[in-house]
């Protein structure tokens, strides 16, 4: 079928009844199967020639067409993604813009808070260590009297 066909003074491919420049048949092509993998030993219609069958790529699709494919199902769960957290598909970078200046405004004002409340619990602390300061300073002082005046004072928690 490949062979050159001289046609006057012009040679051109050998074509087929239909005028189509047809491949030479390799005997492993069949329209009937799809141009896919033959199970051997068995007809076009013969069971277990369809696309489940084991170790046979027939109806499995190009590899362009899986990937493609693949793509499609990617970007349907992302749609899906964004339907759940309510936005629209097509106005989905403000939306998301406006969501993460609003968690990034959130997150300030955690922060700010957080801010806040240590410094209370930091000053709370400080007035604390000044109470018991004043405390000691005072029992101190109490002591320092009570032992010029010539009468020591037995703490009460001291056994002897």
């Amino acid at each position: 079928m490949g062979e050159m066909i001289v046609d006057g003074n012009m040679v051109r491919t050998a074509r087929d009844d239909h005028g189509n420049k047809g491949r030479k048949d390799d005997g492993k092509r069949s329209t009937a199967e799809g141009k896919g993998n033959k199970v051997e030993g068995k007809g076009s219609t013969a069971e277990g020639k369809g696309s489940k069958a084991e170790g046979n790529s027939f109806g499995k699709g190009s590899k362009g067409a899986r990937k493609i494919a693949k793509k499609k199902r990617e970007r349907e769960r992302e749609r899906e993604r964004y339907r759940k957290m309510g936005v629209n598909w097509a106005r989905r970078t403000n939306k998301l813009k406006k969501l993460r200046k609003m968690e990034a405004m959130l997150k300030e004002k955690a922060s700010a808070k957080e801010a806040k409340q240590k410094e209370r619990a930091l000053a709370k602390e400080a007035k604390q260590k000044e109470k018991e300061a004043k405390q000691k300073a005072k029992e101190i002082a109490r002591e320092e009297r009570e032992r010029e005046m010539g009468r020591v004072r037995e703490k009460p928690n001291e056994e002897k």
